[in-house]
């Protein structure tokens, strides 16, 4: 007979093993005839853990079981006759009533804002590239990580919980990641060195790759369960993953099925580790030229990016070092808020230009204020068009019209990004 844990351990432990094991045996037996399953399952999981896979053991009478496998196959059995409806976990609303998973993303509500992310949640941060996502996205970091008695920390006009910070960056290496970390925590209110709470993982892989056996399909990378096994055993507060299609190596974003299942693994992920993700993406053209309401369209690829995710954040530049957040997307509170960002220059001696140090709030809107605002913007643009074709006109000139128009589109929808950080002090 096969000995399962107790193989291999001297043999006082083993007698006395033996004897906690047949005790578990016994209770499940019993509480398995009563059709108490659930009961029956948990006496036994404990040896299930490090019980060898056994082929040969057949045994499926609960009477006659004779170890933890034997047991498990005996109960399923059971349970597929007497309780059917366990078997998929079929189970009256009643029975997870409770409070609500907290919150690890929000803007304050008495500004009209709301949830963004909730802990078992994904949520993205969408924009074009360069325009400063990732200095958001540390930023929060930072903001959750650092030390304080606060149950939250603030950064961008948002808050985020308190806990430490995982961030999964695909683009920057670990030294750029820390210096930018530093350079956001100088500015709070107690300055101070990136948070030790902020972790990194050097060069990380791909958390999903192609599956090369079914052409088309997707599948969780060889590290995947190390990786969150790895992260859980620090309880972070939010995991940020930077960018979304460098995580996903060879796979099509474009595929709805895949994105769905992708989306829903990480959420099962924060929901068994009490964390949050956070995942930054790339716009759609829509969201990047100029379309004040882009809809469904602002994140690139499948739909599915939008409608799996529980809240999106769409930042757009908005000219003159100022960039947006709109919420476009909330499963638990309003959306058409927004906060409006200043690029936060340090002054640098001598003749050298001020250094980009990330973003820091301008002005938070709700809804109704934002489109007012918006509605200002345009009337605005609108405005500074009509002397230049004047002047045309007037003069004879054509050769300004296609400059203008470029510099125009250009500080309107922030592909101009913001100043990029001087990174010879590195």
């Amino acid at each position: 007979m096969n000995d399962g844990p107790l193989e291999g351990i001297d043999e006082a432990a083993a007698s006395e093993n033996s004897a906690k094991l047949t005790e578990a045996l016994e209770r499940a037996r019993t509480l398995a005839l009563a059709r108490d399953f659930d009961a029956a399952q948990r006496e036994i999981d404990p040896w299930l853990l490090s019980t060898d896979e056994d082929p040969d053991r057949t045994d499926d009478l609960i009477q006659r079981a004779a170890d933890p496998k034997a047991m498990a196959t005996a109960i399923a059995k059971a349970r597929a006759v007497y309780d059917p409806a366990g078997l998929v976990g079929l189970k009256p609303v009643s029975e997870f009533a409770g409070d609500l998973p907290p919150s690890v993303l929000w803007m304050d509500a008495r500004k009209g804002g709301g949830n963004v992310l909730r802990v078992g949640d994904v949520a993205l941060l969408s924009g074009a590239g360069g325009s400063g996502k990732s200095f958001v996205s540390l930023a929060l970091a930072v903001a959750a990580a650092c030390d304080g008695n606060e149950k939250h920390g603030d950064a961008c006009g948002l808050h985020v919980r308190k806990g430490p910070a995982v961030v999964l960056s695909y683009e920057d290496d670990p030294n750029t990641v820390a210096w930018r970390c530093g350079l956001i925590a100088s500015s709070m209110a107690d300055p101070g060195s990136a948070p030790e709470n902020v972790l990194v993982i050097p060069d990380p892989d791909p958390l999903m790759v192609a599956d090369y056996e079914n052409p088309g399909k997707a599948a969780e990378s060889e590290q995947w369960v190390w990786l969150w096994k790895a992260i859980r055993s620090k309880s972070p507060s939010v995991v940020i993953i930077d960018p979304a299609s460098a995580a996903l190596a060879g796979v099509n974003q474009n595929d709805g099925a895949t994105v769905r299942r992708f989306l829903r693994a990480l959420a099962k992920e924060g929901k068994e580790g009490g964390f949050g993700v956070l995942v930054v993406a790339h716009s759609t053209k829509a969201g990047r030229f100029g379309q004040e309401d882009v809809g469904p369209h602002a994140v690139a690829g499948s739909g599915q990016w939008m409608d799996a995710s529980r809240g999106v954040l769409l930042m757009r530049g908005q000219g003159s070092g100022r960039a947006v957040i709109e919420c476009v997307k909330s499963n638990h509170g309003p959306v058409g808020w927004a906060v409006e960002l200043e690029a936060d220059m340090r002054r640098r001696s001598g003749n050298r230009p001020d250094r980009f140090a990330g973003w820091k709030r301008f002005m938070r809107y709700s809804p109704e204020g934002w489109m007012e605002r918006k509605k200002q913007r345009k009337e605005d643009a609108a405005s500074k068009k009509v002397a230049p074709k004047k002047a045309e006109k007037k003069t004879g000139r054509l050769s300004n019209r296609p400059w203008s128009w470029r510099k125009s589109r250009a500080e309107g929808n922030g592909e101009q990004g913001p100043p990029h950080p001087d990174e010879d002090a590195l």
